[in-house]
């Protein structure tokens, strides 16, 4: 298994919309997989960071399959990649029918926050030079997102809100 995030240099207004997530651009990303835990990946190593995707046998992340794949299909060949992807946001969009942010979801089920707000503050980190900072932001959602995967095959429910949860795909729960 390998868990995976990427930060962005741009912000989806500056390069013409949703639509073009391709052009947002890789800031840095980061990994963790048992064998080399955490691993920084910059741009000018996209192309080794997708190799090593496709080696992957198992992928996790939060919200990979909208945003991350996009991004990186800039740099090379990302098809396949979601046939084995546990893609987080996706799971609880399936159960729930909306999107709720990976610092939300920490927070409820781990009483832990991410390092910034939002992947917003992580492009300001970007354009500020600040990327010892970034790559530590994206590290830590690295972090939040395995410990999340694994709280949540571990016990079967993952809360998206103090009053609602979502079920571990398969598991049927009595009401």
């Amino acid at each position: 298994m390998i868990v995976f995030d990427l930060e962005t240099q741009n912000l989806a207004a500056e390069v013409g919309g949703w639509g073009n997530k391709e052009l947002l651009r890789l800031a840095v990303a980061c990994t963790w997989d048992e064998d080399n835990d955490y691993q920084l990946w910059y741009e000018p190593q996209a192309a080794d960071l997708l190799e090593e995707l496709h080696r992957a046998e198992f992928i996790v992340g939060y919200n990979v399959s909208q945003l991350d794949f996009q991004v990186m299909s800039f740099y090379g060949d990302t098809s396949g990649l979601e046939h084995k992807t546990f893609d987080i946001l996706d799971q609880i969009f399936i159960q729930a029918h909306k999107r709720v942010g990976l610092n939300v979801v920490a927070n409820v089920n781990l009483g832990e926050a991410k390092a910034q707000e939002s992947g917003a503050s992580a492009v300001t980190l970007w354009r500020d030079s600040r990327i010892e900072e970034l790559a530590m932001y994206c590290q830590r959602d690295v972090e939040l997102t395995r410990r999340l995967f694994e709280y949540w095959e571990a016990n079967g429910v993952l809360w998206i809100s103090e009053v609602e949860y979502v079920v571990w795909p398969g598991v049927e729960v009595e009401e």
